[in-house]
């Protein structure tokens, strides 16, 4: 009980509650404003808040969390970058940690799913549209845009292919370190990428539960998630903490129930 209320003084000192206000009371109508739904607990560039906000739900203090660090790695020293001039569709819980950018073009759509983690050095940026389902954890220095920005052309017809598409990033994915989802890259439900994995392309709803790698991303191994259940997380290291290497805990359904981790950190 103690510890839980000293989290919370914790957390009300360090926001920033001039650039929380500004924020609200820019882009959500004032009955949603007040409730303060966007807190800034770190240092953050606004570039643009001419768009537009969406918060579908239940909107509540604290439902998005800009500035966070919850990496700790070298860049997150940099302010996020926000730069809304299309449309922002907020399902639930996210966290922008420190150093992120989260960037949506004009007449573009973002839409992010409830307890999407957002990872220092991050570029997202849509172009046109991109979707990013629940439970997803985008780590550092990934970068995941739905355009080429520049036209390129056929030599032989002189024909130009549009440099947009869109991206979609399924429910409880894991995307590791500098991975790349460029247009039309679409990853599957329950996905794990390793690192540099480069993705330009659907891949197919079998591959759920997968673990990707390679450029182009290819499946590597099936029947693998990322275990979204931070207690249960505990709970496993500390087995292996105290047991042999080659033995295997065994998880019940409750432990892989999926938790809110953005409410938890």
């Amino acid at each position: 009980m103690v510890r839980k209320l000293l989290r919370k003084i914790k957390k009300i000192v360090r926001i920033n509650w001039i650039k929380s206000a500004y924020i609200n009371f820019r882009v959500l109508p004032i009955e949603k404003a007040i409730k303060f739904p966007i807190i800034v607990t770190g240092k953050v560039r606004i570039k643009s808040l001419n768009g537009k906000i969406i918060i579908n739900g239940n909107v509540r203090f604290g439902l998005v969390n800009i500035g966070k660090d919850v990496d700790n790695m070298p860049i997150s020293i940099l302010p996020a970058q926000l730069m809304i001039k299309g449309v922002l569709i907020l399902n639930g819980d996210v966290i922008l940690n420190q150093s992120a950018n989260l960037v949506v073009w004009p007449n573009a759509i973002m839409e992010l799913g409830n307890d999407v983690m957002i990872c220092s050095g991050v570029t997202l940026k849509a172009v046109n549209k991109v979707t990013v389902g629940n439970h997803v954890m985008i780590s550092s220095g990934c970068f995941i845009m739905d355009s080429s920005i520049h036209c390129i052309y056929n030599t032989e017809d002189m024909s130009v292919a549009s440099p947009n598409g869109e991206i979609h990033i399924g429910n409880n994915v894991w995307l590791n370190m500098y991975t790349d989802v460029i247009k039309w890259g679409q990853v599957p439900d329950g996905c794990i990428t390793a690192r540099y994995t480069f993705i330009n392309k659907p891949l197919d709803t079998s591959d759920e539960n997968c673990f990707l790698a390679g450029q182009p991303a290819r499946v590597i191994k099936r029947n693998l998630t990322q275990l979204h259940n931070l207690s249960s997380e505990r709970v496993v290291t500390k087995f292996y903490k105290e047991h042999n290497e080659f033995e295997r805990y065994k998880l019940n359904a409750k432990e892989v129930d999926s938790e809110n981790l953005c409410k938890i950190l």
